[in-house]
């Protein structure tokens, strides 16, 4: 009798770990997403009994769920002040466009050493083909999210899980600067973005691995060089700052649907 209690109480006790867990994990996703897509800008404080009631949680959940985001690095605890969305600095996005140049080119590396199917290397195609038609329909959060497409598909190429779990712990991020960068501009950008992944592709194809890694690396490091000359040139660079997104880590794909959306 008293140990089937016992076991009661244990199994009840994993259900309501495993629902913690569901919500928490719940308000991680609506609210990185949230971040991500410019719902909740830099700065903005997030309270806690406020995210209860938008999404009909306990505090608990949403309290794990913000700790969890500022190991991220997209929110930071504040003594006294609560938890607020952190502001990118120049130093941030230099540094994760030079892991990120690192990681990609092992994941190639890793990739031509292992073999891959063309099947991964018509994902990465329909990545760029989905890019080229962005930027012909000027449409910045498509072409965005095109290019976050072809990123994850290089680093899926190597089906590696040691990669995968180096990733998930640096939270590598993928920045979108379609709002602090004019449309114009991010669109003009891209157009050669896209040629060199269909290099990097056409490379692969030939599974020439040593080639394609230097296009590899040469793309990243010349776009980096680009994209920060532009903040550099910018007369209000705290303004720029702000205006540059995470669209996404590299720890799990782009959320491409409203799956992840806060509920009005």
């Amino acid at each position: 009798m008293l140990r089937n209690m016992m076991i009661q109480v244990s199994n009840d006790k994993r259900d309501r770990n495993a629902g913690f867990s569901r919500l928490s994990d719940l308000a991680y996703s609506k609210l990185r997403y949230a971040i991500s897509e410019g719902q909740i800008g830099a700065g903005e404080r997030l309270v806690e009994l406020e995210l209860c009631k938008t999404l009909k949680m306990g505090r608990s959940p949403i309290h794990d769920a913000l700790l969890r985001l500022t190991g991220d690095g997209l929110v930071e605890s504040v003594p006294n002040a609560g938890f607020h969305v952190r502001h990118l600095t120049w130093e941030d996005i230099e540094m994760a466009y030079e892991i990120r140049a690192a990681l990609e080119c092992l994941a190639l590396r890793l990739a031509c050493r292992r073999g891959f199917s063309d099947m991964r290397l018509a994902e990465l195609e329909r990545a760029c083909d989905l890019h080229r038609e962005a930027v012909r329909r000027r449409d910045t959060r498509a072409a965005a999210h095109a290019d976050f497409h072809f990123h994850r598909g290089i680093i899926a190429l190597a089906n590696s899980a040691r990669l995968e779990t180096a990733i998930r712990s640096s939270h590598i991020q993928f920045f979108t600067w379609s709002r602090s960068v004019p449309a114009g501009d991010y669109l003009t950008v891209s157009e050669p973005v896209v040629d060199e992944h269909q290099k990097i592709v056409e490379l692969l194809k030939q599974r020439k691995g040593d080639e394609a890694e230097k296009a590899l690396s040469h793309h990243i490091s010349g776009v980096a060089h680009e994209r920060l000359k532009k903040l550099a040139r910018s007369t209000n660079l705290n303004q720029m700052l702000r205006g540059v997104s995470v669209l996404g880590d590299f720890a799990q794909p782009a959320s491409g649907d409203s799956t992840g959306a806060m509920s009005q």
